[in-house]
């Protein structure tokens, strides 16, 4: 909305004010914006020029009678395109003329015309001081529109480098840093093509806008060049160039401005932070990267340590209980020696007694060399002085392995053997003995009630394969997958604690073997095995 008297104050000096003049603010459309107090006080309120118009005349004679009607000071006044000046008469009262100056000039698309009533001599003078008041505020409106225009055209620079800013802030993609970048400052400045190049290929922009030749005239220089219709600033970072930005102006366009320049080397200050940036994130995320497999590599060797202590002491707890065993056991052997020998030479009367000793020797034979084959198990199995890479029978591995866990199977699960004739294996045979021991366990605890275990050896292509397939309740697809994570296990709080066929696949990876599983609801589970034939 128009505001008269603050509009009026601003504009018109305050040495017109005080004269005794009519004042009026007319727009583009003839609209009367303003009158002043006096004109007021003359003629009211007034909405249109018609009201007042025929009150003023020229001092002139109009030959054409036709235009005298039309031939109005205030339509001259409003009509001119440059500041008017004219003396007219007004009718004060009837048949009562009075001498006056009118003045006319633009201001914003306005009109601003001034009648004043003062006497020659001092209205000469005041006019001129008015047209020096009137020069001066053109002068300062035209100075405003200039610091206008800078600070709208800083402001627009401000926004965006802040738009520049926050995209850098807000990401850590450098492609995607670049091409907003591009895509914002090339709407800005309103240029016709913009293109990013990494410093090491100045022919292929890494990103570009509508920029199709290369720079490669610009040679590896830290300085910015500037030609006619390109600006191409160098990215620099610590004084390491990282790439160019250029720009390219349409053909019409003036020339490259300094604020234009000093824009775009700010631009390339924000891009230069943001290659920074990226790299040190994309070195911090490889650092967390090797962090966190060196933290999971070090699990699985603190998982192999401790389960490596646990077997060495089991190999040792073997190693004392078979000598503890051996020891009363040779003396039981001794001694059905000689009863079986006494026997033998006792008289025929005693043909009771010695029938008796002739049943009994054989069970007691058999029980011993029972003893003797657990013992010989238990020692296979441990294997404490085979710790390091030797050739091994993989066959007689499995039956030592059966053999220490018969007690848990015998009577309820078929144990069916189909071992192939194999060759010996690169391997180290208690770690192998300690996989064989953990798949199977798995299998017998999997069935309940009576079931199967298939155990399958064959040679296959310089690989020697071992399968087992169990009759059990067989495992969930969904946590196939996490089979040999280290701590996984299906069979429950307190009675797993998931680290044996992790420390299985730890074991088989180290013989540079593969270890796979397939399992069916119901229908049970099989494990395959491969090992090489010699450790590679």
């Amino acid at each position: 909305m128009f505001n008269g008297e603050k509009y009026i104050k601003k504009i018109i000096p305050s040495l017109v004010l005080g004269l005794e003049l009519f004042v009026l603010v007319i727009d583009k459309n003839g609209q009367i914006l303003y009158q002043n107090d006096c004109l007021k006080k003359k003629f009211g309120a007034i909405s249109n020029l018609s009201q007042i118009d025929h009150y003023f005349s020229f001092d002139v004679c109009i030959i054409n009678e036709d235009e005298i009607l039309a031939y109005s000071p205030f339509k001259a006044a409003i009509s001119s395109h440059e500041n008017f000046f004219a003396a007219v008469s007004f009718e004060e009262d009837r048949y009562l003329f009075r001498s006056a100056i009118l003045k006319s000039f633009s201001l914003n698309q306005n009109k601003i015309l001034i009648i004043s009533f003062d006497d020659m001599d001092s209205k000469d003078a005041r006019l001129a001081d008015l047209e020096k008041e009137v020069s001066e505020l053109k002068t300062v409106v035209e100075e405003n529109k200039s610091l206008k225009q800078k600070a709208e055209n800083q402001s627009v620079k401000t926004a965006l480098i802040n738009r520049i800013s926050s995209i850098i802030r807000n990401s850590f993609n450098l492609s995607e840093i670049i091409k907003k970048t591009l895509s914002e400052t090339l709407k800005t400045l309103g240029a016709e093509g913009i293109a990013y190049f990494n410093k090491e290929d100045l022919k292929n922009p890494k990103l570009k806008i509508d920029f199709e030749e290369d720079i490669s005239f610009c040679g590896a220089t830290t300085e910015l060049v500037i030609s006619q219709e390109k600006l191409i600033v160098p990215v620099t970072h610590e004084a390491d160039i990282v790439g160019y930005l250029a720009i390219k102006l349409p053909n019409f366009k003036r020339v490259w401005q300094k604020d234009e320049i000093q824009l775009v080397e700010n631009i390339a200050s924000q891009l230069a932070i943001a290659v920074n940036q990226v790299g040190l994130f994309n070195e911090v995320e490889r650092q967390k990267k090797d962090l966190q497999k060196t933290l999971e590599e070090l699990k699985k060797t603190q998982v192999q340590l401790v389960q490596s202590e646990k077997m060495a002491a089991l190999g040792q707890l073997v190693a004392g209980i078979a000598h503890e065993i051996n020891t009363p056991l040779g003396a039981i052997n001794s001694n059905n020696d000689i009863v079986r020998r006494c026997t033998e030479k006792l008289e025929e009367g005693n043909l009771g007694v010695i029938g008796v000793l002739k049943n009994v020797l054989p069970i007691t034979q058999d029980a011993t060399d029972r003893i003797n084959v657990l013992v010989k198990s238990l020692k296979n199995f441990a294997r404490l002085d085979e710790a390091e890479f030797q050739e091994a029978d993989l066959n007689e591995g499995i039956s030592s392995t059966l053999d220490l866990i018969r007690h848990e199977i015998k009577g309820r699960i078929n144990i069916v053997r189909d071992f192939g004739v194999l060759p010996k294996v690169q391997c180290k045979p208690n770690a192998i003995n300690q996989v064989f021991m953990n798949i199977l366990v798995n299998a017998y605890q999997s069935i309940e009630g009576d079931g199967q275990i298939i155990i399958a050896t064959y040679y296959e292509d310089g690989n020697v394969f071992v399968k087992i397939k169990d009759s059990g309740k067989g495992i969930l697809q969904k946590d196939l997958a996490r089979i040999f994570d280290p701590g996984f296990t299906t069979k429950g709080v307190g009675v797993g604690t998931g680290l044996g066929l992790s420390i299985s696949y730890e074991i088989i990876k180290d013989h540079h073997g593969e270890i796979t599983v397939s399992s069916e609801i119901a229908c049970g589970t099989e494990f395959l095995i491969r090992l090489p034939m010699e450790h590679v």
